[in-house]
């Protein structure tokens, strides 16, 4: 089974969650026991970009199983706090780094 990890951020898009999300909630109904999924956060609650308060979060593992993957989503703004708990960086179980994947639901703002 893979481990889906969203990590979310205070100014969440919620289609970069609810996107991704209800794609492996699709494909583990026809491949049952697939997936599962946990939604991490820098705090126990956030508020998402069109104010929707999102709650239960937990924090982001010290270790992840080996296979997991980790889905930044998109915030509204243009800043991003890298010192968060929710943008480190967690290990594998052999303590090497992981990937992540960051799912942004907008294009580039020229200047």
């Amino acid at each position: 089974m893979t481990e889906i990890v969203f990590a979310l951020l205070p100014n969440v898009v919620l289609l970069d969650v609810a996107g991704p999300a209800e794609a492996f909630r699709i494909a583990n109904r026809l491949v049952p026991g697939s997936y599962t999924m946990r939604y991490i956060g820098s705090t126990r609650s956030l508020d998402s970009a069109v104010g929707l308060k999102l709650a239960a979060l937990r924090p982001l593992p010290r270790r992840l199983a080996d296979g997991s993957i980790i889905i930044v989503t998109g915030i509204s703004g243009n800043h991003v706090d890298c010192s968060a708990p929710a943008t480190a960086h967690p290990r594998r179980s052999d303590g090497s780094a992981r990937r992540r994947l960051f799912r942004c639901h907008g294009g580039f703002r020229r200047r």
